[in-house]
């Protein structure tokens, strides 16, 4: 299977193609070497972000298997016994998610080989021979996929070997590319590529049609055909689910481009146009799509390099609340900006950050271009909620993540108080009362609102410990009702009443001394026409004097006494006619004045 590429048909068919077909304008990618001065015929990453490039060692005459940590720097060799044919190459090269690597050995002697390096040392071991392989890839449950030679139906076919015991016997997934009926050919399906909902990608010979890409549609894998006629040689998906290929520049015959698809049947983005083919036997073989965003494609002619091309980027300017904090609101808002306009902004490319809440999660994103709104479920509980931004799936890459967002303090607990009106008293006569007040919060500043006997609430206002408060003058049992609310809007409520009394109390004696006697002391007793009442006594238009019923007066001249008593109800009203009584005291026996007796003379009585 070792043949020779005649270039004038498909040439002609490219250009055809590309006079009746476009692409976008080229994306602002910035693009720099890797590696210079080699060949390079295959290209893999890990999810780590690691590339791996089979490339050719001038001095052993082999080709090697290198390993790039993070896509930088100088590689580490993990294989160099590949062997090369004329126009053959070692083009599939594929990782798992536990860095096993596969790659094919084009050994004539044995029709080709997979070989199996384990990490972490890459321990080498053949897995698989004699079916001339020209792809590998694993799938998303790390089952190792092969594009393979039938001999018995000259077709290249996709087989799936089983994750961990890639030794084993295959399955065929799909049979597949016919072999070119033109002798000689100079190329392979040398891709494979899979997307995220397990849908597999192939790429044929150049030779049919003109180099096609076939879709195979997860679960059945039915075949369909997206793309012909530009000689792909190379092909990739991201994390997001968009293509990458190498392809024949329609300006060019001599240049292949890099070129992102969202969907294959569409038209692409070319990223860039100066790779090299011109000797119709050596093409731009492998691409890579990294975490981070970056391409990496090879360029085996011109000298030979490894292209890197650094995707346009944007940075988060934002991330602000757009409602007030502390709150305990059901759910929260924020507004992200960003340097440059933003595409495929969605809740996977944030995260929250949360301390106390339990069940918070990112509900929408909505928004256009720099500025978008992300609202956010609170949960249940208080504590805090931030907004940081990952990057995910944006359009262009977020360069400055991840970045720390704005903060909300979510507050479910209500404020602690009390209410006691004039100091604790619990009737009054004055309609003016006084409010002794606490308030306590994790969130202040407090308000304030008051409310009488049930009624509407005063409007809110700052918290003070002290509040002079105005009844109604109806007579009777007050109540008055606090709110206070605490910053997050969280309202408790506390009590206290009191018994207004607006009625003097009416006195009256029950018990009072003779109206004449001769005792120079005097009691009395009362009573008041209200339970509680106290008294005040006044002799004689004196002042008045706290006594209690019954009241003893001693020690009193002899003459005419007035005695008045009035009553003070428990609210301090008092009675304004107070009870009187006057009396006389006389302690003075007669006189014998004269004497007047009969003339003298006898009488006989009788």
């Amino acid at each position: 299977m070792n043949d020779t590429f005649t270039r004038g048909i498909s040439r002609i068919l490219l250009i055809l193609f590309f006079m009746l077909a476009g692409f976008e304008s080229f994306a602002q990618y910035t693009k720099s070497s890797l590696e210079t001065g080699g060949y390079y015929s295959a290209m893999a990453k890990d999810n780590s972000g690691n590339l791996y490039v089979v490339r050719y060692n001038s001095t052993s005459t082999n080709y090697e298997v290198a390993k790039y940590t993070n896509g930088t720097g100088t590689p580490q060799v993990i294989y160099s016994s590949l062997i090369t044919g004329s126009d053959i190459y070692s083009w599939g090269l594929a990782v798992n998610d536990i860095g096993d690597v596969f790659v094919t050995n084009p050994d004539q002697g044995t029709g080709w080989t997979i070989i199996k390096l384990t990490a972490p040392t890459y321990a080498a071991s053949v897995i698989h021979t004699g079916n001339y392989y020209s792809a590998l890839a694993v799938d998303n449950s790390n089952n190792l996929l092969s594009m393979e030679y039938n001999s018995g139906t000259n077709t290249y076919q996709l087989v799936r070997y089983p994750f961990g015991a890639e030794q084993l016997g295959g399955t065929v997934v799909w049979n597949g590319f016919a072999y070119p009926p033109t002798s000689p050919v100079a190329t392979y399906p040398s891709n494979i590529a899979v997307d995220s909902h397990d849908n597999i990608y192939l790429t044929d010979f150049h030779e049919n049609s003109g180099g096609r890409i076939v879709k195979l549609t997860a679960p059945g894998f039915a075949a369909t055909q997206l793309a012909a006629c530009r000689s792909f040689s190379s092909l990739a998906v991201d994390g997001s689910d968009n293509f990458y290929t190498s392809e024949a520049n329609p300006s060019d015959v001599d240049k292949y481009e890099i070129v992102k698809y969202t969907d294959l049947t569409q038209t692409g983005q070319v990223l860039y146009t100066d790779l090299h083919q011109t000797t119709g036997t050596f093409f731009p073989w492998g691409i890579a799509a990294m975490p981070n965003g970056n391409i990496f494609a090879n360029d085996g002619e011109n000298g030979g390099e490894i292209v890197k091309l650094a995707p346009p980027t944007i940075n988060v300017s934002s991330v602000v609340r757009a409602a007030a904090s502390p709150t305990n609101a059901a759910s929260v808002t924020y507004t992200v900006t960003f340097s440059g306009s933003a595409a495929n902004v969605t809740t996977s490319a944030f995260t929250l950050a949360t301390t106390g809440v339990t069940g918070a999660s990112i509900a929408s994103v909505t928004g256009s271009g720099t500025t978008y709104t992300v609202t956010v479920n609170t949960g249940s509980g208080s504590g805090t909620i931030g907004l940081n931004v990952n990057g995910t799936g944006i359009s262009p890459t977020v360069a400055n993540v991840p970045y720390t967002g704005a903060v909300y303090t979510i507050d479910r607990t209500t404020p602690t108080g009390s209410i006691v009106i004039n100091s604790g008293a619990t009737i009054t006569n004055n309609v003016n009362v006084t409010l002794t007040l606490t308030g306590n919060d994790a969130n202040p500043p407090l308000q304030m609102a008051f409310s009488i006997d049930g009624g509407a609430y005063t409007a809110f206002e700052a918290f003070a410990t002290t509040k002079v408060l105005t009844l109604p003058s109806t007579e009777g049992l007050r109540t008055v009702d606090m709110q206070l609310k605490d910053a997050a809007g969280n309202i408790s409520v506390y009590s206290d009443d009191i018994t207004l009394d607006l009625t003097p109390p009416n006195t009256s004696f029950i018990g009072v001394p003779p109206s004449v006697t001769n005792s120079s002391n005097a009691g009395f007793t009362f009573t008041s026409t209200e339970v509680g009442s106290t008294y005040q006594g006044s002799l004689d238009g004196g002042p008045f004097v706290s006594v209690t019923s019954p009241s003893m007066l001693t020690g009193l001249s002899d003459g005419t006494h007035t005695y008045a008593v009035r009553a003070i109800d428990p609210a301090g009203n008092v009675d304004a006619s107070p009870a009187t009584y006057t009396w006389m005291i006389d302690q003075t026996g007669p006189q014998i004045t004269s004497v007047s007796v009969p003339a003298n003379g006898y009488y006989r009585a009788g």
